[in-house]
């Protein structure tokens, strides 16, 4: 599929119909038939070409969406399925199987940079590890992350204690092989438990960003990837562009 040529064509795909010819069908008739599907679709993965904007369009429908934001090979899409969907047998998260995929294409001699984007409210078919985390945050175990931020209004000014005593509303993580396992299976269970609303994953060896996101049921329900030299606006600071390059490991 060709991405449009202009801003007001329309975003779609291309299917077979009942004789066998190509149909054209708008994005905003698949958003449709996935809302009308309800909850029963958890995950979509649209291995055509140039399909991240209807990803961001089934996003408010499905759980779970996964696009192209370039052209890909059909030998690349496959590989990225079977890595994708390996990881998700394996009762990964979803965040995770995606990165498997990204790994399975790489190992077969193809670039996955750039094209694969993940946009979710969440992975509910992957079992809640918020067990993990303690009521409280014990002696044994203080998450500590590399920064943290709070609102004005939350903490007008700076305690003179030495631990805080209001949970961040915002902490970033940088991921390395070591602290990977501790930051995913403890402490984003932990910070959802205690109300942390945003939660940034760095990791400078992949170059990828993850923007993790609560609900009000103390849920992760939204999960942004971003990856690459590309400049963002990610929550809770997206008044301002990002230019991501400058985290990465030269």
């Amino acid at each position: 599929m060709r991405p449009p040529c202009r801003d007001d064509e329309p975003h779609g795909l291309y299917f077979h119909d009942a004789n066998g010819q190509a149909r054209f069908v708008r994005g905003d008739a698949i958003a449709e038939a996935f809302e009308a599907a309800g909850a029963s679709v958890k995950l979509v993965v649209l291995s055509a070409c140039f399909t991240e904007a209807i990803a961001e369009t089934l996003r408010a429908h499905v759980d779970c969406v996964v696009g192209m934001s370039g052209a890909i090979h059909d030998d690349a899409a496959r590989i990225f399925a079977i890595g994708f969907y390996g990881g998700l047998g394996e009762q990964e998260s979803v965040a995770a199987a995606y990165r498997h995929g990204r790994a399975a294409i790489h190992l077969e001699g193809h670039t996955p940079r750039r094209l694969q984007r993940i946009t979710t409210r969440g992975s509910p078919s992957i079992p809640d590890r918020r067990d993990l985390a303690s009521d409280q945050f014990s002696s044994s175990f203080k998450p500590i992350g590399a920064l943290a931020g709070w609102r004005l209004e939350r903490m007008p000014t700076l305690p003179e204690t030495k631990h805080f005593a209001v949970p961040p509303d915002w902490i970033c993580e940088v991921l390395s092989r070591s602290t990977e396992a501790i930051d995913r299976d403890k402490k984003l269970p932990l910070y959802a438990r205690h109300g942390v609303r945003y939660v940034w994953l760095v990791d400078p060896i992949a170059k990828m960003l993850e923007v993790h996101l609560l609900d009000d049921d103390r849920r992760w329900r939204e999960v942004r990837i971003f990856e690459d030299d590309v400049h963002v606006r990610a929550e809770p600071f997206a008044a301002v562009e990002l230019d991501l390059s400058a985290l990465w490991v030269r």
